[in-house]
């Protein structure tokens, strides 16, 4: 007797069937990764992307990858018919029965042969730092980047993260307290309008990006899509909302997603305080690890990274991107006039001299 035949295919979430089974693969093999979700992807989508999941199956293994596929333009901005994949913020990957032997290695050559037929020319992925989410047999390049940070909480106790968290954190917490700031944990996104406002106050803040000013209503689809699988925590100052972070939950990881602070409450030990009891929060609800993601450059000496080491300080965990090109004879061709740092994937997203912005990665 033979097992169930194996199956490739690659869906669109624009197309209401490709959604519906996507979404039950999710259920099935996704672990409850949140940036795997269709809602997740097309919420962070740019004009002209779609948002885009590939399927294998055979003999009882299952594996979903989802990625942004993005139209690729010529030095002129010229249509070219070509897309590449990117995963988008914050990981990405294959997600499943990655470790089941020889289904990884067998996703990748089915993916790359797809991605040829397709005029597919290249994919960057963004690979967790949980090694057990990070598929192996990688036939591309990975390339290994500044660190994220990550606290495993299997096995440990609310003492012993207390403990090891930085001194200038537990003074943090102590001052935060002795001010009279509270906790308030918001799981249902009642306060989102809160949140939105704080958020935008801390972007404004620190001169980020347009893409990071996420509105009201990518907070609200993210409620909506992870219901059960979010948590809202915020420092309260007389019962007012002065420091707020969004944590997500796959089945056994918490990802401190997004977060910010009043301005006038910099200096008070709110932002710290959230960082705590949200690591507290994570390990009551049982999951392995609490990932506090990376800095803001990569470099081991950014700033954000040095203080995300004081919350975790053994947890520093190795952090890939992977590269690959699939059609390499028209990546060359594309390629041939930009000027970029040897880092930047893919080249042909890479500023053409005099030209502008660009939309690659700077690895």
């Amino acid at each position: 007797m033979t097992g169930p035949p194996t199956r490739f295919e690659v869906w669109d979430s624009a197309a209401e069937d490709d959604r519906e089974q996507w979404l039950a693969a999710w259920d099935r093999a996704g672990g409850g990764e949140p940036f795997s979700h269709p809602d997740y992807l097309d919420a962070v989508l740019a004009d002209g992307e779609s948002a885009r999941c590939a399927h294998w199956a055979s003999g009882g293994a299952e594996i979903i990858f989802a990625f942004v596929s993005r139209p690729i333009a010529d030095a002129a901005g010229n249509p070219t018919g070509l897309t590449d994949i990117i995963t988008p913020l914050v990981y990405g990957g294959p997600l499943g029965t990655i470790h089941r032997d020889g289904a990884s290695r067998t996703f990748w050559d089915v993916m790359a042969a797809w991605a040829r037929a397709n005029s597919v020319v290249s994919e960057f992925i963004r690979f967790s730092p949980v090694d057990r989410l990070r598929a192996p047999d990688y036939p591309g390049t990975l390339r290994q980047q500044a660190p994220h940070v990550v606290r495993h909480l299997d096995g440990t106790d609310r003492d012993a993260i207390l403990a090891e968290v930085g001194p200038k954190v537990r003074g943090k917490c102590r001052k935060a307290q002795r001010s009279g700031l509270t906790i308030h944990v918001d799981a249902t996104g009642e306060m989102i309008e809160d949140f939105v406002d704080i958020y935008h106050e801390t972007m404004r803040r620190v001169a980020a990006s347009d893409r990071f000013f996420h509105g009201r209503d990518f907070f609200a689809t993210v409620n909506t899509a992870f219901a059960g699988r979010f948590a809202y925590y915020y420092a309260m100052s007389g019962g007012r909302p002065v420091s707020g972070k969004l944590m997500l939950y796959a089945d056994d990881v918490a990802y401190d997603f997004l977060s910010g602070t009043r301005t006038s409450e910099l200096t008070t030990g709110a932002h710290v305080l959230t960082c705590v009891e949200s690591m507290l929060g994570s390990l009551d609800r049982g999951v392995r690890d609490h990932v506090l993601t990376g800095g803001v450059t990569n470099s081991v000496e950014d700033s954000l990274l040095q203080f995300k080491r004081r919350l975790a300080p053994n947890g520093l965990s190795h952090y890939f991107t992977g590269e690959r090109i699939f059609l390499p004879e028209i990546y060359a061709e594309l390629s041939e006039s930009r000027v970029a740092d040897p880092g930047w994937f893919p080249r042909y997203r890479a500023p053409v001299p005099g030209v502008g912005a660009s939309t690659g990665v700077q690895s």
